[in-house]
């Protein structure tokens, strides 16, 4: 019942995130890894590079990285220059 539970709370954030305005969209760190198809390892890269912007809840040394829509957008949009230019 549990497991059911959790799939079903997932189901209705993704059915409604598409409701929310993009700059308050907000994905997990594994679901930004999936949004930008890269390794939980190369997404803590570019975090700590400064790359994507990101924050914590709560905000400590082990809380859980949080990173907008926005912010991957701004990534995808840096990339894709940087690759029209060389």
């Amino acid at each position: 019942m549990e497991q059911s539970i959790k799939v079903l709370k997932k189901e209705y954030r993704y059915a409604l995130l598409p409701l929310v305005a993009p700059e308050s969209r907000v994905y997990t760190l594994l679901e930004a890894c999936a949004v930008l198809q890269t390794s939980k390892s190369t997404m803590l890269r570019l975090l700590a590079a400064g790359e994507i912007k990101g924050f914590k809840l709560p905000n400590t040394q082990h809380g859980r990285w949080h990173i907008a829509e926005i912010a991957i957008a701004a990534y995808i949009t840096a990339r894709t220059e940087e690759a029209n230019e060389a």
